[in-house]
C-alpha cells in the first residue's frame, strides 16, 4: 500500500493486539477492558514500603501514580486492598502537615487575599482530619439514652368512661 492510503486505511495494524501501542511505553498496561480501554495493573512485586514513604516526603499521589504508569485511582484501590490502615496513618499525618503549614500561613498572611487562601486551606485540612482520624478531630457526639414506656389508651364511642390511671396502675402491678 502506498503510503497516504496506509495511514487512513481501515486496515488492521500493528498495535490492535491486546498489548496495545502503549505496551512499550507502559509496561503496566497489560490488558484491555470491554470498551477496549487499558487497564493499568499494579506491578506485583510492588510493596506498600517502597511507596508509603513518598507520600510522607510530601510526594503528590499523582506524580507516584505517574512514575509506575498506572492511574491515581488504581493506585488507591491497591493501597485500600494492600494496606488500608498504614495508608490511613500516612493520609493523617499528611493531614496535619496540611493543617500547621495553613496555621502557618493564616499567622503569615501578607494581604487580604492570602489570608483568605490561607482560611481556606486551614477549613479543607480540619475537615479531612475529622473524616480520617474521627477519634481525635471529630465532633464530639453525647451519648443520649432516653427510655420510653409506651401507654395505649383505646376510647370506645358509647362505652362507659373509667379512669386511665387506675387501668394502668392495675396492668402495671400484673407484670
Amino acid at each position: 500500500m502506498t503510503e497516504p492510503l496506509q495511514k487512513h486505511s481501515r486496515m488492521p495494524r500493528k498495535y490492535d493486539n491486546v498489548q496495545g501501542a502503549m505496551a512499550g511505553k507502559h509496561p503496566s498496561i497489560r490488558a484491555r477492558d470491554k470498551l477496549g480501554r487499558a487497564v493499568p495493573v499494579i506491578p506485583k512485586d510492588l510493596k506498600p514500603t517502597d511507596i508509603l514513604p513518598r507520600l510522607l516526603a510530601d510526594e503528590r499521589m499523582a506524580d507516584i501514580a505517574a512514575s509506575l504508569h498506572v492511574t491515581r485511582s488504581a493506585l488507591n484501590m491497591w493501597f485500600l486492598e494492600t494496606c488500608e490502615d498504614d495508608w490511613k496513618k500516612v493520609q493523617v499525618a499528611r493531614a496535619i502537615t496540611r493543617k500547621e503549614g495553613a496555621e502557618d500561613a493564616l499567622d503569615s498572611a501578607p494581604d487580604p487575599l492570602s489570608l483568605a487562601r490561607a482560611r481556606e486551606r486551614l477549613k479543607a485540612a480540619q475537615w479531612d482530619l475529622e473524616r480520617i482520624c474521627r477519634r481525635i478531630y471529630g465532633e464530639d457526639r453525647a451519648q443520649l439514652q432516653v427510655q420510653v414506656q409506651p401507654i395505649l389508651v383505646i376510647s370506645v364511642a358509647g362505652a362507659p368512661q373509667t379512669d386511665c390511671h387506675a387501668i394502668i396502675e392495675n396492668v402495671e402491678s400484673s407484670t
